[in-house]
């Protein structure tokens, strides 16, 4: 187990290492969608780092991709599924100056993805935190509570 921790971390590690090496791409190559999946599983379990948190906030606009390439079309509808990654894009955007790539600052493929799943979604609550999350990213977050974590 002790381990299999340490293997995982060794990964992340890599993984954040190659977003922070200044990379200006607006895609999100296999390192981003580690560090994505690696949000998703700490948001699962409750367990967050602050190496974690930091490069969330440098993903920008690459959250939207990377989601896409971690779940399936069927899976990223799953309401569990969207609890979960909701979150994960709100602290993507929350604070857009850590975002140091300027494109990756405007949440277009974010909010293409948000709107996809909100038209997938059939559950009513779900559909209002996606709308919310959508208006705070479409306004930088002018007018929007921070839920308390």
């Amino acid at each position: 187990m002790k381990t299999l921790l340490n293997c995982t971390i060794l990964i992340l590690c890599i993984a954040c290492q190659s977003l922070s090496q200044g990379k200006e791409e607006t895609s999100c190559d296999d390192g981003c969608v580690d560090v994505i999946r690696s949000l998703v599983k700490a948001q699962k379990t409750g367990f967050s780092t602050s190496w974690l948190e930091k490069n969330n906030r440098n993903l920008g606009d690459r959250i939207g991709v990377g989601l896409q390439r971690i779940f399936s079309k069927k899976e990223i509808s799953n309401s569990d599924n969207i609890r979960l990654f909701l979150p994960i894009i709100r602290e993507a955007f929350a604070d857009p100056k850590m975002i140091r790539v300027e494109r990756l600052r405007s949440p277009v493929r974010t909010l293409q993805l948000l709107k996809r799943v909100y038209d997938a979604s059939e559950n009513e609550d779900i559909r209002k935190q996606i709308e919310t999350l959508m208006d705070c990213l479409e306004n930088e977050f002018r007018d929007c509570n921070r839920p308390e974590g």
